[in-house]
């Protein structure tokens, strides 16, 4: 962007696409995202962990991270994942 750093859409998308990369054949419905810093190094790293597995969805927990600055988290975001429902 302008100030030469990952926009924060992106870091939302990089966020939802780990948690669908956690449980295939989900898709992301629901996410709370919240910014704690912008990327000086790099490159941005996501770690997921799960917090709910239920029958008709799942929750994770993913952290952005800034891989070359020692790991500094960027963003925590909550993610609902339900099953991709196929006509018929």
């Amino acid at each position: 962007n302008s100030i030469g750093t990952i926009n924060g859409g992106a870091i939302a998308v990089l966020a939802e696409t780990a948690a669908e990369a956690m449980h295939p054949g989900t898709r992301a419905v629901d996410m709370s995202i919240h910014y704690l810093a912008q990327v000086r190094a790099g490159p941005a790293r996501t770690t997921g962990t799960r917090v709910r597995d239920g029958v008709d969805h799942h929750v994770v927990r993913i952290d952005v991270v800034d891989a070359g600055s020692a790991d500094r988290v960027l963003a925590v975001a909550t993610v609902t994942l339900e099953p991709v429902r196929r006509p018929g």
